[in-house]
């Protein structure tokens, strides 16, 4: 077998070109070939030099694509270019499937992005957000107050005095007074 074959197929190995099975597959392949040529007569014969030229004119030349979109040639024994060409088809196709699927998910995260931003767009529009207001709201004292309470309840929960789920709580008895307060009409009391 010619060693050139063989150092080549090993470093497609190497780079992830090909997968060991498919390079033991073409190795075995080339070494078929070789055994399969007819040998000369039993009466060893001075070796005769032959040019390179005619060693390879019976290999053919394939092209095996890269993932970096370059290419490698490598010449193949007519008999392996089928199994070759089967390789390569499984490569092209399992690189097409991952470029489609990350291809997707990027897709994916522009629309979710596009849908979110058109979702908060429409939110707005229909809420009529503060950017369409000319003029600020100035707060009610009872809104003054409302935040006061709120603000002396969380530096309690920050410096200890009270736990969160009690400050929750607080929170909650805040909202249904002011709530009531705001349903009871004007000179009512309780």
């Amino acid at each position: 077998m010619p060693e050139t074959e063989k150092e080549r197929i090993l470093r497609l190995i190497a780079e992830g070109v090909l997968t060991p099975e498919e390079g033991a597959r073409m190795i075995e392949a080339l070494q078929r070939v070789q055994q399969a040529q007819p040998t000369t007569s039993s009466t060893p014969e001075p070796p005769k030099e032959k040019p390179k030229t005619n060693d390879r004119q019976n290999f053919q030349k394939v092209e095996i694509p890269r993932p970096d979109g370059t290419h490698e040639t490598i010449e193949v024994p007519p008999a392996l270019v089928p199994a070759v060409m089967k390789v390569i088809g499984a490569y092209m196709k399992e690189s097409a499937k991952s470029a489609a699927k990350d291809a997707w998910g990027g897709f994916k995260v522009v629309a979710s992005r596009s849908l979110n931003d058109m979702k908060s767009n429409l939110r707005s529009r229909i809420s009529g957000s503060p950017h369409t207001d000319s003029s600020p709201k100035t707060p009610s004292p009872e809104e003054i107050q409302r935040r006061e309470e709120r603000r002396r309840l969380l530096q309690m929960v920050e410096s200890g005095r009270l736990k969160a789920e009690e400050a929750e709580r607080i929170f909650e008895q805040l909202d249904a007074l002011h709530q009531e307060k705001r349903n009871v009409p004007s000179g009512q009391t309780h």
